[in-house]
């Protein structure tokens, strides 16, 4: 997703809306218990449940965003997602 909205720009995009965003994290919208499955809408065999593996995708990601957003590209996540500080919904 990250290298998408990089290519939109060198593209000619003056500003990139994402949906979707939250595709390999757990589900951010209640508290992870043991036993809980991950939220991955790409592979369902994704197993075992790895919450430190989760957070640090997140944390990777949101660091790229906010490089992105630094470099100089208007984004904004349309989606509820973890990303908050990039959510801006519809």
């Amino acid at each position: 997703g990250n290298l998408a909205v990089m290519i939109a720009h060198l593209m000619g995009a003056s500003e990139v809306s994402i949906v979707g965003m939250d595709g390999h994290t757990f589900h951010p919208y209640k508290e992870v218990k043991a036993g809980d499955k991950p939220h991955h809408c790409y592979d369902e065999n994704y197993q075992p449940f790895d919450k430190e593996l989760c957070v640090k995708k997140d944390e990777i990601t949101t660091g790229v965003l906010r490089d992105l957003s630094n470099y100089g590209i208007k984004l904004k996540i349309l989606t509820p997602t973890v990303y908050k500080e990039f959510y801006e919904g519809f």
